[in-house]
């Protein structure tokens, strides 16, 4: 299967600030989320920042991931924990 030519971007915010949101959003393909500081403060920014990078557990938990925690990162396996996430990223996956 080819690599994807485009990416798909969404503004992060208050219209989409809900977990239930994030997932919809990330299970429909985006590829990268744009941050709108114009709408939001700081703190509420840093809340969502890591539901958003971690992407989610199976069961809707969001990862959490610790400072000097080693993570691999791979496509082998298709589940995600905290100590392995797992990506389709074709130069990453072994499919790929």
């Amino acid at each position: 299967m080819p690599s994807k030519l485009t990416k798909i971007a969404a503004t992060w915010g208050p219209a989409v600030a809900a977990d239930e949101q994030i997932a919809r959003l990330i299970n429909a393909g985006i590829d990268v989320f744009r941050l709108n500081f114009s709408h939001a403060n700081h703190d509420e920014i840093a809340d969502a920042v890591p539901r958003i990078r971690t992407g989610f557990l199976p069961g809707g938990e969001p990862i959490a991931l610790e400072t000097g925690a080693i993570v691999e990162v791979s496509g082998n396996d298709p589940v995600t924990s905290p100590s392995a996430i797992h990506v389709t990223y074709p130069r990453i996956s072994p499919e790929g």
